[in-house]
């Protein structure tokens, strides 16, 4: 059975990138244009994996990691970003993120990262 993945990215182009990256190997149950959208989808539709763009809704992703990692049965969150200040990084995971990949990296490192993330295992893009 494959895992259950809602990606939450506000940039269609880029939303496109990462579904075709990750639907050979995953079921994407659904795609959030928005941090609201994303909180509600992960806890209507119980995902095994949420990959949230970190700068969806004005970079509010830290805070939807958080809010998405609270819930009750709560799926793995992994974060997509340009970002690479380590704070940042450090941000998500102290949020509740599992995995952090770069954008730059999302067809190398984006399927190692989702199952890291579903099976509990810390996953970080090398910079």
């Amino acid at each position: 059975m494959k895992l259950r993945v809602i990606v939450a990215e506000e940039d269609r182009p880029f939303l496109r990138t990462v579904v075709s990256v990750l639907e050979s190997e995953f079921e994407i149950v659904a795609m959030a244009p928005d941090a609201e959208s994303a909180v509600r989808l992960a806890a209507e539709l119980d995902p095994d994996v949420v990959v949230l763009d970190l700068e969806i809704s004005r970079r509010k992703g830290i805070e939807v990691t958080t809010r998405i990692s609270q819930q009750t049965g709560a799926p793995a969150v992994v974060v997509c970003s340009l970002e690479t200040d380590p704070d940042i990084v450090q941000a998500t995971r102290n949020a509740g993120a599992l995995g952090y990949v770069l954008k730059s990296r999302i067809a190398i490192d984006l399927i190692a990262a989702v199952r890291s993330a579903a099976n509990g295992q810390p996953f970080l893009s090398p910079t």
